[in-house]
This record gives structure tokens, sequence and C-alpha cells, in this order.
């Protein structure tokens, strides 16, 4: 990897780290719209979160995805398009672009094109990538104790 792709991703991966706690911080925060029951240990949405990323999706998954990435959406408007650029650039369709303008043969090309980003695809990548990655590996002992009583069945 050259040394300004080293330096992109770096950089992409602390915004996406940042973005990522602000995201698990504001689902932290939420215990309105669970859906857990009312017996259950869990004590907010990310909690609910945790338990169906590492233990099965419930048919309200797809309300937990829609909020994640709403949450996620509106945390990329702090970012400048120079940053916003730079997480795109991590995506696979920021990789498909890139591979394409280096197989443009010389003269072909537009170096001075500028970098596209796609807000969905930044959206998608770092709710999958980090906050779900997170999600699959977070513990307390509300999570354990709702996965143990799960799991004993």
């Amino acid at each position: 990897m050259h040394y300004r792709e080293k330096l992109i991703a770096s950089i992409s991966e602390e915004l996406c780290n940042r973005i990522t706690r602000k995201v698990i911080r504001c689902l932290q925060q939420m215990t309105e719209g669970m859906q857990s029951g009312d017996d259950t240990p869990l004590k907010n949405i990310w909690d609910e979160i945790c338990v169906q990323v590492q233990y099965d999706y419930s048919i309200y998954w797809p309300y937990y995805e829609e909020l994640m990435e709403d949450i996620t959406r509106k945390t990329l408007q702090e970012l400048s398009t120079p940053m916003l650029q730079a997480i795109w650039l991590q995506t696979d369709e920021g990789w498909d672009w890139e591979n394409d303008l280096e197989d443009c043969e010389e003269g072909e090309g537009n170096e001075n094109e500028s970098i596209p980003y796609y807000e969905e695809d930044i959206v998608r990548y770092i709710v999958n990538e980090y906050v779900l990655s997170l999600a699959s590996n977070w513990t307390n002992k509300r999570i354990r104790r709702h996965l143990d009583y799960y799991l004993d069945y």
C-alpha cells in the first residue's frame, strides 16, 4: 500500500471509530421503542442490537438497521467533504472507483477528477464494518443474562 493510501486509510479509520462511538452512545441513551419486552434485563436499544447480532435477529431487525443508519447519516453531517471522501475510498465502491481510475490508460484518465463520495455507501460501510462488528463482541451483565436465558432453552 502506497504511503498516501495508508494515510487516507488511517484518517478514515479514526473518523469511522469516532462516528461509531457517537452512534453507540446515542443507541445506549435510547430506551423508547425497545422490543425485548417488559421483563427484559436489557436496558437500551444498543443492548438489544448486541443480543440480536450475537444470538438471532428478530422480526424487528429492519427497524434496528434503519435506526443505526439514520443515526450514522446524521453524524456524517458533521464531516467535511475531504473527510467523507477519505471514508468513501475505503468502501467497496470506493475501491472499485479507484481501480477503474488506475485502469485507465495514460492520457484517458483525468488526474484532476474530483473524488466522488456517496453517503449511502459510507453509511452502510460504517454500520456493517464498525458498529455491527463491535456489537458482535460487546458484552455486559445485562447482555450475558439475556443470552444465558435464551441459550438455556
